[in-house]
C-alpha cells in the first residue's frame, strides 16, 4: 500500500538474544497470551485495510500459531492452552477457509483437533 519503495543490497537486520529482555523473562509468565491477542488483531487490521489473507500469509500466519503456542505453552495450563487452541481455531476457520491449506496444521486448526495441534506445535 506505499508510494514508494527502495532496496538495499546489503545486509540490514541483525538478530541477537539478549537473555535480560521481555522475550526472555515472559517465559511461563501470563502475560504470553497477548501473542494470542495480538495475532488476532493483526487479522483484524488487515480485514480493515483490505489486503487478503493469500497462501504466502496463511504460511506466516501458521508460524506465528506455533510461536504463540511455544510461549503460552510455557505457562504450564492445559486449560489455557485448550482456550487458546479453541480461539485459534475460530479465527483460522473465519480468516482462512476459502484458502486451500493441506498443511498438518492447518488441517488441524480447521478440524477442531487439539491433540494433533498440541503434537505438531511441540514438535516445531
Amino acid at each position: 500500500m506505499c508510494r514508494k519503495i527502495a532496496t538495499s543490497s546489503e545486509l540490514l537486520y541483525h538478530y541477537r538474544i539478549n537473555p535480560s529482555g521481555i522475550s526472555a523473562k515472559a517465559k511461563g509468565k501470563i502475560k504470553t497470551i497477548d501473542s494470542y491477542w495480538i495475532t488476532e488483531q493483526l487479522l483484524r487490521d488487515r480485514v480493515e485495510l483490505g489486503l487478503e489473507n493469500n497462501k504466502t500469509f496463511c504460511k506466516i500466519i501458521l508460524n506465528q500459531i506455533r510461536i504463540n503456542y511455544s510461549r503460552i505453552h510455557t505457562i504450564g495450563r492445559s486449560d489455557i492452552d485448550r482456550a487458546v487452541f479453541i480461539l485459534t481455531s475460530r479465527f483460522w476457520n473465519k480468516y482462512f477457509s476459502k484458502i486451500q491449506d493441506k498443511s498438518p496444521l492447518g488441517t488441524a486448526l480447521s478440524k477442531g483437533e487439539f491433540k494433533r495441534y498440541k503434537l505438531l506445535c511441540d514438535l516445531t
